[in-house]
């Protein structure tokens, strides 16, 4: 996680990341039970390993989009739940892992796992075709084009909001409606503020 940390610092995924995302997530999965049918010590690091670098990215790509689609006014409150199911989910899979390894075994809990990973991939894959395709390089020219045609100033003249992130607000939230909908490019002059 570190080391694609590190490289992602310096090289973004813009193009195809939702596509990128997906295929982590199933990279991972596949990572696991690879971890589970391991026999040596060297295969086992090598897949726990992989699993971290596939983690990563899809880490990455999970915070970024949430901030750029995220309107800020609803971003405390969706950080929040983000956050809640983040750090509950550690200690919820720690329990279903002791759980299922009881009930299964070790390596059948662990191929069981990785195997739901890739199940619930697919279904993300085939049910949120507007994430399958998403670019990070159309969000952020999305909230750049926005935030030039309706700066700061005119969004708060048509919404009596009169702070500094005025404008960046107005472009997110533009943002996240266009992204909700699978529209992230089009025309900004086409949005009810106007």
């Amino acid at each position: 996680s570190v080391i694609i940390g590190l490289w992602l610092t310096r090289r973004s995924i813009d193009s195809h990341s939702g596509k990128w995302l997906m295929l982590s997530g199933a990279g991972f999965g596949v990572s696991i039970i690879g971890f589970g049918m391991s026999t040596s010590l060297t295969m086992a690091a090598i897949f726990l390993f992989l699993s971290g670098l596939f983690d990563g990215v899809s880490v990455v790509l999970r915070q970024t989009i949430l901030q750029l689609v995220t309107p800020q006014h609803m971003q405390g409150r969706v950080t929040a739940i983000n956050g809640l199911f983040i750090g509950s989910s550690n200690e919820i899979g720690a329990l279903e892992s002791g759980i299922a390894a009881d009930l299964l075994g070790l390596v059948p809990s662990i191929l069981f796992g990785g195997s739901m990973t890739l199940v619930i991939v697919g279904f993300a894959w085939l049910l949120a075709p507007q994430l399958r395709a998403l670019h990070m390089r159309d969000l952020h020219r999305a909230i750049s084009d926005a935030a030039d045609h309706l700066g700061a100033e005119e969004f708060a003249h048509r919404t009596g909001r009169t702070d500094v992130l005025a404008g960046f607000e107005a472009a997110q939230h533009i943002v996240g409606e266009r992204a909700a909908g699978g529209d992230v490019g089009g025309r900004f002059d086409q949005h009810p503020l106007n």
